[in-house]
């Protein structure tokens, strides 16, 4: 008990999070130092589904720590409100592949066709994860607008990069034929 009283600034090799309730875990990852903000994203990660969690991971997004913002990402989707597509979609541009590559991969779990147009700006991306991740989404529910891009992709020089765009604009042009 006296660990979860403790007013010095929290680490985390002195903190088992597995058991600690959400708002204890919202407290580290405010004011912990950066590993046990880290893992407190990581902890909050799975419990996205609530509220609070999710609000504060939603948060976590703007973290100039790429290790939260990465961690926060993916718990998005698991209480998507109307946020949630805004923020992906301006993750899947952030300056770091790893942030990217999660927020991209976001867009194609939330599966929810006005993810189209983040997605198709990720496949000008230049890490391959976050163009495949962004083909994947297309797949699953790509609109129209998806097809020249994907007509583009196929001439990829990554050959499944360009195996990915031929399913995903056949399913693309299955859909709206």
């Amino acid at each position: 008990m006296r660990r979860l009283l403790d007013t010095r600034r929290p680490s985390a090799d002195t903190i088992g999070m597995d058991d600690l309730p959400t708002e204890r875990l919202i407290y580290l990852l405010r004011h912990g130092d950066g590993e046990t903000q880290v893992e407190a994203a990581r902890h909050l990660a799975r419990r996205g589904a609530e509220p609070q969690a999710h609000a504060a991971l939603y948060d976590a997004t703007f973290s100039p720590d790429v290790r939260i913002r990465a961690a926060a990402v993916p718990a998005l989707i698991a209480y998507a409100d109307d946020r949630t597509l805004v923020r992906l979609a301006d993750l899947v541009v952030d300056r770091r592949q790893e942030v990217r590559r999660s927020a991209a991969e976001a867009l194609r779990d939330l599966g929810d066709p006005a993810a189209t147009l983040p997605l198709v700006d990720a496949l000008s991306d230049s890490n391959r994860w976050v163009v495949l991740a962004a083909v994947e989404g297309l797949e699953r529910f790509g609109t129209s607008r998806a097809r020249a891009p994907l007509r583009k992709l196929t001439a990829s020089h990554d050959w499944g990069i360009s195996q990915a765009a031929k399913r995903a604009l056949a399913a693309v042009e299955a859909r709206d034929s």
